[in-house]
């Protein structure tokens, strides 16, 4: 993760790929097409500001909305992905996506959060 600012606009580059291991992982805990949904979301991620929904993940694959749903459930369940809805002071709301089982544990115990 690194910022780069150019014309005084910060930009934040992350880099996100998914591990031989954490592949295997994966495809033993959510099947290849929780694999496939886990590696979109990333990719959603990397673009910044982007919302996760179960309708435009469903367009994206050419799913059905309860397919998508129900593999976002089980990435939730094997602790690979959790999103977080929050509202900031004044009403303004938004939410924070963990990706990756650390990133979900450090998440759920309160000790890293995407806030800013």
């Amino acid at each position: 993760i690194y910022y780069r600012c150019h014309e005084d606009k910060p930009v934040l580059h992350v880099k996100y790929y998914v591990t031989p291991g954490d592949r295997r992982t994966l495809i033993k805990d959510v099947k290849e097409a929780g694999l496939v949904l886990y590696e979109y979301y990333l990719s959603l991620v990397s673009k910044g500001e982007q919302l996760i929904t179960d309708s435009d993940t469903a367009r994206h694959f050419g799913w059905d909305v309860p397919k998508a749903k129900r593999l976002r459930q089980n990435l939730t369940k094997a602790g690979w992905f959790r999103s977080e809805s929050f509202t900031y002071s004044g009403g303004r709301k938004g939410i924070t996506y963990y990706l990756g089982k650390e990133a979900v544990m450090l998440g759920a115990n309160g000790n890293w959060t995407g806030k800013p």
